[in-house]
């Protein structure tokens, strides 16, 4: 397989192929991206995840951020009265 340059597109990115497909594309990062983000965005289990999560979401519906907050608020335990110093 011969690789070559196929071309610059949109955005600045570079893409890399084969003979017929598009292998690699090369993207800038601008001031605003992160690597974590980069690199969660193309891990591929990663990206299985969410998509498992979106689509039980769909199938089952999802809890409201308030109803969370109740579930996961810490319960208060009632305060005994202080012994008052003489």
């Amino acid at each position: 397989m011969t690789i070559q340059a196929v071309g610059i597109k949109d955005r600045g990115r570079l893409l890399i192929g084969g003979e017929e497909v598009e292998i690699v594309a090369v993207m800038p990062l601008t001031r605003l991206d992160d690597w974590e983000s980069v690199t969660l965005a193309t891990n591929t289990k990663f990206m299985e995840i969410i998509e498992r999560s979106r689509a039980s979401a769909r199938e089952h519906g999802t809890v409201p951020l308030a109803e969370v907050r109740k579930r996961l608020a810490p319960k208060r335990v009632a305060s005994r009265p202080r012994k008052r110093r003489r």
